[in-house]
């Protein structure tokens, strides 16, 4: 049981009445998809190392090894990932079915690929 609430990033400890405490860290689905996806990307790949070994500082990596430009998540050539992300901006109750101008200004604070507004009109 422990190590599936390890893998589920679950922190198990004892307070100082020997009670059982439980942290449970959550991560947006999206993000973790993005992330994967990036792994997958021999771009991504290569922009990360020229990241770590100082040879561009355009981009920057965070500690969860996602590629950042600026400070929005760098989004691989993954169709089905960039569908998803659209489709969850157009539908969300805060989007009210905006237009491609509003939804580019919306995406645009969190995620980044290239050629972005063109793909999203």
């Amino acid at each position: 049981m422990l190590v599936g609430l390890r893998k589920s990033r679950v922190e198990l400890s004892l307070d100082d009445q020997r009670a059982l405490l439980a942290t449970l860290h959550i991560r947006p689905v999206l993000l973790e998809r993005n992330i994967e996806a990036q792994m997958q990307d021999p771009l991504i790949f290569t922009l990360r190392l020229e990241v770590e070994n100082g040879m561009i500082t355009d981009y920057s990596v965070w500690k969860d090894r996602a590629l950042m430009v600026g400070t929005r998540l760098y989004v691989p050539r993954d169709k089905a990932l960039k569908r998803e992300i659209l489709d969850k901006a157009h539908c969300s109750t805060f989007a009210m079915h905006s237009g491609s101008t509003k939804m580019y200004r919306t995406l645009r604070e969190h995620y980044w690929w290239p050629f972005m507004k063109k793909e999203i009109a």
